[in-house]
């Protein structure tokens, strides 16, 4: 993993758009709290900082040329699990939030569908399906591109895995 992947999985970064200029560039230069990651179109860079850090780099670098501020919602990141309450909400009395029984979808870069997580005691698979949109095909009902696996193609996976 690179060293700007790493930075911007960090559950603190924040996602800049701001001119690329040479401002910018000198700014940038001996700050552990601060990334570019790419040029976009014409003058526009992609720039990660770390949240504690945004107030001084907006007052250095200004907001006139600033396009966007997002978070930058890394793949290990909690920010948003807090952004929407979820251990508040998990926490409250009365409530038996264990999560059994609950189906959940992700949309992910990817999945290591033989990781312990995703496997039962039983060594089958949890997950009902993958739609992994990189392979081309027709796709699933409704759909022109992906392949979908169902969980007993995932199954006969997992146990192709494990007897290489």
């Amino acid at each position: 993993m690179s060293e700007l992947s790493e930075f911007i999985q960090s559950p603190d970064v924040v996602e800049l758009h701001m001119g690329y200029d040479e401002n910018l560039i000198s700014f940038l230069e001996d700050k552990e709290y601060i990334r570019m990651g790419k040029v976009a179109s014409g003058n526009k860079a992609v720039i990660y900082v770390k949240e504690h850090k945004i107030d001084e780099v907006l007052r250095e670098l200004g907001t006139k040329n600033l396009e966007r501020l997002s978070l930058a919602m890394g793949l290990l990141g909690t920010q948003s699990i807090n952004e929407v309450k979820i251990p508040d909400v998990k926490q409250e009395l009365g409530l038996d939030l264990e999560g059994k029984g609950v189906l959940i979808g992700f949309i992910d870069t990817g999945i290591d569908y033989t990781h312990k997580a995703f496997i039962n005691k039983d060594g089958s698979s949890k997950i009902k399906y993958i739609w992994d949109q990189t392979i081309k095909s027709e796709g699933p009902e409704g759909y022109h591109f992906g392949t979908e696996y169902n969980n007993a193609q995932i199954n006969s996976a997992i146990r192709n895995s494990e007897s290489t």
